[in-house]
């Protein structure tokens, strides 16, 4: 379960860091927290892992159902 949230959190900083941030340092620094804790932050990446075998069907349906969840709220946050 700790993969799946790490997942949802780092891709909602990654994706809130470049919609309401002022400085591209926010962004690079929000991209390295991502990578440090080893996320994939978009699901093309999570999809490849699953093509070539690497993660399974579950744990890939996870991850991009995280991925997409973290950016849906992003946009309603932004909304407002």
């Amino acid at each position: 379960m700790l993969p799946y949230i790490s997942e949802f959190i780092a891709t909602l900083l990654l994706i809130g860091a470049v919609a309401f941030a002022k400085s591209p340092v926010l962004v690079v620094a929000a991209f390295a927290v991502a990578i440090t804790i080893g996320t994939d932050l978009n699901p093309a990446v999570t999809l490849y892992k699953f093509f070539s075998g690497k993660v399974s069907k579950m744990t890939a349906l996870y991850f991009v159902v995280a991925q997409l969840l973290a950016g849906l709220s992003v946009g309603l946050f932004s909304k407002f």
